[in-house]
């Protein structure tokens, strides 16, 4: 709410008692040990019959008093009463006026005036009902171990603590020079004063003395205390304008920024921000978003050694962060497809260990006869192949749906490498499981028989006095050893063998 400063200031001349006319706290002293006491003074005109006022003390926030102090006798203008603490100092003493309990405060214990006849309070020290730890805080000091005199310039009590903690001045502990009198400035005459006085508000105001609250324009009445502490009555000419409200109807795609710096996620129909209208007074803003979201569609793909994209982008791994723009919605907002893939690389490579044949890669295999149109070899369905004749051989390897034909490899030196001794005879079966025939059609005398590996090193010698047909059982590992056979005649046929 907005109003004109003239209403400010009117608001802070206002006090609660008109000046110079009821007792108030002048002096509070808050010592070591018993050394506590404090004085009332009387600012009138006239003596003060004291049987009309009673001090209260409320202990440590408590909301109603826990002691109190009914003071007698009369109290001359300008004077002050003094009460003490029953042991205190004997310079403390020697000033009071009375002792009594009332002095059995430690500095957190809100005091209190008030006049019996007329049920007001009249001044107070501290916040009645809050307990503000070791003490309220004063100017410099506190009301806690510091001795505390009123301003020469204040001439009442206050009611409001925020304002009469300004009120006084701070001494240190135990300083009691000033104890027994008070200097204050001279009160003046009350005079009465009137006024005319524009006022604006924004919806409603309430008045300067705080007993109204107007909340349309037209004249009004009012009367507060002036700065002397006399009735000042004030003729008021108050305009009130009005504060607007309305609704801002947005709606954006997944989030928007709004005026009060939020940025919002969701649909919202709550916020709110105030700003200024035409006549200065608040216009509020409320909010009233929509939320649309866009659309992003997986797009799953597995592919064989590379993929080219809607985006038009060939790639050869695996990718899940490529998107493409495919559109918007019917609300405006992008529908993005977001490419999922999955890219297989079949390894087609081959190992050629003649006659031995091993694919590299992972997979299914199947072997093929690259002399016969690529034609599958039948039963050659494992990762090695061992050729049983001369040739060109490849694999198709198979990962994940993938099939990839490795090169050609070409086998040679399998067979027979020598057949111009022995007639008619015959090795079989090659390749074989180690157990081998070896026929010579006819027999033969004195045989000799030797197996050999690769090496050239001597594995097996057998001699047979006469044979029509050898049959061997060669405990060797895979792979290919020659047997040669020689006969009584000195004649020799060798075979390529190879054992899987």
């Amino acid at each position: 709410m907005k109003s004109t400063l003239l209403f400010t200031l009117l608001l802070t001349a206002f006090g609660a008692n008109s000046q110079c006319s009821e007792l108030f706290f002048s002096e509070y002293e808050e010592g070591s040990s018993s050394n506590k006491a404090f004085e009332i003074y009387n600012p009138t005109g006239s003596a003060v019959n004291l049987s009309d006022y009673v001090i209260y003390r409320a202990n440590n926030g408590s909301p109603i008093a826990t002691d109190s102090l009914f003071p007698v006798g009369m109290l001359a203008a300008g004077d002050v009463f003094v009460t003490a603490n029953p042991s205190a100092s004997a310079g403390i003493l020697a000033v009071a006026d009375t002792t009594h309990t009332l002095t059995f405060y430690n500095g957190d214990d809100a005091m209190w005036i008030k006049k019996i006849s007329t049920g007001d309070t009249l001044d107070i020290i501290g916040i009645i009902g809050v307990d503000p730890g070791s003490g309220w805080p004063v100017g410099t000091g506190a009301t806690n171990n510091n001795t505390l005199i009123r301003s020469i310039n204040i001439q009442q009590g206050q009611l409001n603590w925020a304002i009469g903690a300004t009120e006084w001045d701070v001494f240190p502990i135990n300083m009691i020079d000033s104890l027994g009198t008070h200097s204050m400035n001279a009160c003046v005459a009350c005079v009465p004063t009137s006024s005319t006085v524009p006022l604006s508000a924004c919806d409603s105001m309430v008045s300067p003395s705080g007993n109204f609250v107007w909340s349309a324009s037209g004249p009004y009445m009012d009367t507060i205390t002036n700065a002397l502490g006399c009735d000042s009555v004030m003729s008021i000419n108050l305009v009130i304008t009005n504060s607007s409200a309305g609704t801002d109807i947005l709606s954006a795609c997944d989030t928007h920024t709004w005026i009060d710096g939020t940025t919002y996620n969701a649909s919202n129909t709550t916020a709110t921000f105030a700003l200024t209208n035409s006549v200065g007074c608040d216009s509020i803003v409320t909010l009233n978003l929509t939320i649309w979201n866009s659309v992003s569609v997986p797009d799953v793909q597995v592919a064989c050694d590379s993929f080219m994209w809607i985006n038009g982008n060939t790639y050869y791994a695996d990718n899940s962060t490529a998107t493409f723009m495919l559109g918007t919605t019917s609300n405006g907002c992008d529908s993005v497809s977001t490419l999922n893939l999955t890219i297989t690389i079949v390894d087609a490579t081959v190992t050629n260990s003649n006659p031995i044949l091993t694919a590299n890669g992972a997979g299914t295999y199947q072997w093929v006869d690259c002399n016969n149109g690529n034609s599958p070899i039948m039963g050659e369905m494992s990762q090695s192949f061992t050729a049983t004749s001369n040739g060109s051989y490849a694999v198709e390897v198979t990962l994940n749906g993938c099939t990839k034909t490795s090169a050609c490899e070409v086998i040679t030196g399998l067979g027979i490498t020598e057949n111009t001794g022995i007639p008619n005879a015959v090795l079989y079966p090659n390749p074989s499981n180690g157990n081998i025939t070896v026929s010579f059609g006819e027999t033969q005398n004195s045989v000799e028989l030797l197996v050999t590996n690769m090496k050239g090193q001597l594995l097996l010698t057998n001699n047979y006095s006469t044979a029509n047909q050898l049959s061997l059982d060669l405990p060797f590992e895979n792979g290919v050893y020659f047997i040669q056979v020689t006969n009584q005649d000195g004649l020799q046929t060798r075979f390529r063998v190879i054992l899987n």
